[in-house]
């Protein structure tokens, strides 16, 4: 199994993020979590948006601060993209939750045996 790390989105790994945004393009499946969508040509406004949302800053109407991480393999390849949001509406209870992720697809079979490895309950 590959090691992975969740890092905060960061002007260092532009070019790596820029190269997992255009597989979405080019796969033309739904960017999941939403932040995807946001255009990593202009990086630094990327990188400034990302971070007035962990702020709450900027929000729009019925919005909820959030934090975005990216899972980075050894080679600093970017493989999936994690949202963490801060707090729920009544909405978000009923669907969406507090974690949205999505990985590359190569990047699906080495997350579950990491989350099955370092998510398990104490003593299973």
């Amino acid at each position: 199994m590959s090691e992975m790390t969740l890092v905060k989105p960061a002007l260092k790994w532009k070019d790596a993020y820029i190269n997992y945004y255009k597989e979405w393009l080019e796969c033309g499946e739904t960017m999941i979590p939403w932040v995807i969508e946001k255009d990593p040509y202009a990086f630094d406004e990327m990188i400034e948006f990302l971070e007035n949302n962990e702020r709450g800053v900027y929000l729009p109407p019925g919005w909820v601060p959030d934090t975005t991480y990216w899972m980075m393999d050894k080679q600093e390849r970017i493989i999936g993209v994690t949202n963490i949001r801060h707090k729920l509406t009544d909405r978000l209870r009923k669907e969406g939750g507090h974690i949205v992720s999505d990985l590359r697809k190569e990047g699906m079979v080495m997350q579950r045996h990491y989350c099955a490895f370092h998510w398990r309950k104490p003593g299973k």
